[in-house]
């Protein structure tokens, strides 16, 4: 019995192996439109590198990366003061604001706005089918087109025109109104 299902596993995967073997890819068919095309765009990227190769070993200090890495630390401190200018859509300041943390995209959720269902009626079988879920508050429908933050006092604010955000406060070529309300 036990020797039937060794020689069974290994006629299993020797099938296994031979099929697999089967899918490999000599490359783009030639005849095809779809192969000719890839073909081409091959040869010429081939060409592109050959005239501008593409500077690896320059490459000791990708300043993006740094610069990316050092804005992700000093987003993620939640005591990061920002100084945020609300501009009106001709660029004019009409709002000016201290942030503590940062400024948050309120598009975001924590958990996935996706959902699997079973569509299928019948129980024998399961018909995957990926569908809108709910939301973080449990609401179905995509997350607002605005920023928020919240203030040096913990106000939260919220944005939804355009704002420019600094690490320091800026002088501005117009200065910022005034927009507190007069008793």
């Amino acid at each position: 019995m036990i020797r039937i299902r060794s020689i069974s596993a290994v006629l299993v995967a020797m099938v296994t192996t031979f099929a697999l073997a089967g899918c490999v890819s000599d490359g783009p068919d030639k005849d095809s439109a779809q192969g000719k095309k890839q073909i081409a765009m091959e040869e010429s990227q081939a060409q592109a590198e050959k005239l501008v190769p593409y500077p690896a070993k320059e490459m000791a200090f990708p300043l993006t990366r740094q610069n990316l890495s050092e804005r992700l630390k000093r987003m993620n401190d939640p005591n990061h003061i920002s100084y945020v200018y609300q501009l009106s859509y001709t660029g004019e300041p009409i709002n000016y604001m201290v942030i503590k943390g940062q400024l948050t995209y309120g598009g975001q959720q924590l958990n996935p706005s996706d959902a699997v269902i079973d569509a299928c009626s019948n129980a024998s079988e399961y018909c995957p089918q990926l569908v809108e879920g709910p939301g973080d508050d449990n609401v179905y429908g995509p997350g607002g087109d605005y920023w928020f933050g919240f203030t040096a006092n913990n106000v939260m604010v919220t944005f939804t025109g355009q704002f420019l955000q600094s690490d320091a406060p800026l002088t501005l070529a117009k200065p910022v109104p005034d927009l507190t309300p007069k008793k």
